[in-house]
C-alpha cells in the first residue's frame, strides 16, 4: 500500500499524542492486519485486495502515460522550433533572391 501523500503523518501523530495517546509507527501490510480481525469475511478482504492492486496498477499506468506525454510534448516543441527555423531560412533565402 502506498501512503496517502495528502495525510501529514507527523501532524496526525502530534494530534493523537496531545490527546494522551501513545503512538508508535510501524510498517505493516494493511490487508494482512485486516485478516487478523475477527468477523471480517475473507471474501471481503480478498475483494478489497484485488481492488487495491488494480488501483495501484492503474496509478502506475497513469504515471507512465504522464511521462510519455511529457516526452512527446518536448519532442513536439523541439520539432516546432526546427520547423520555424527552416521556414525562417527559406523566407530569408527567397528575400535574397527577390533582391538580386
Amino acid at each position: 500500500m502506498i501512503p496517502d501523500p495528502s495525510v501529514d503523518s507527523a501532524r496526525v501523530i502530534a494530534s493523537l499524542e496531545s490527546e494522551g495517546y501513545t503512538v508508535t509507527e510501524q510498517d505493516e501490510d494493511p490487508i494482512a492486519v485486516l485478516r487478523t480481525v475477527d468477523g471480517v469475511a475473507t471474501a471481503d478482504i480478498d475483494a478489497l485486495e484485488t481492488e487495491a492492486d488494480a488501483a495501484a496498477e492503474l496509478g502506475t499506468g497513469v504515471a507512465d502515460l504522464d511521462t510519455e506525454t511529457k516526452t512527446a510534448d518536448a519532442k513536439v516543441a523541439s520539432d516546432s522550433g526546427a520547423i520555424r527555423a527552416g521556414v525562417f531560412a527559406a523566407v530569408a533565402a527567397l528575400s535574397v533572391l527577390a533582391l538580386a
